[in-house]
């Protein structure tokens, strides 16, 4: 069992719309931030840190419908990710069509391989 974080705030949504995108290199790059994460091997993880969705990528979100947690150190950390957060979850105005939760399905079969056909 994971420890409790200490502070946890939630992100609401500023205004009616769908979840249009993730900028997920800056989420990840905050999770870091809460401690959630590692930039080098020796640092040290805050198994109480991290953040949760509430809302998909093209689900509908209705003005202040909570749309993200994140579980801080403290009440001021929690609230910095929370204002950082807002930039990196973007709405839009119109649907967002959904993407497939399965892209594609792995088969047995070998298909050659170039390393020079990507450069």
């Amino acid at each position: 069992i994971l420890p409790h974080a200490k502070s946890t705030a939630t992100m609401l949504a500023p205004h009616d719309g769908w979840i249009a995108k993730f900028d997920t290199f800056s989420i990840g790059m905050l999770c870091v931030e809460l401690g959630a994460g590692r930039t080098k091997i020796g640092d040290k993880i805050d198994h109480s840190a991290g953040l949760r969705f509430l809302a998909k990528r093209g689900e509908h979100v209705t003005n202040r419908q909570p749309i993200a947690a994140v579980y801080a150190a403290d009440e001021n950390q929690a609230h910095s990710a929370i204002a950082q957060l807002k930039k990196f979850i973007h709405l839009s105005k119109k649907p967002v069509r959904k993407k497939p939760l399965i892209r594609d399905i792995v088969s047995g079969k070998i298909i050659p391989f170039s390393w020079q056909a990507r450069i």
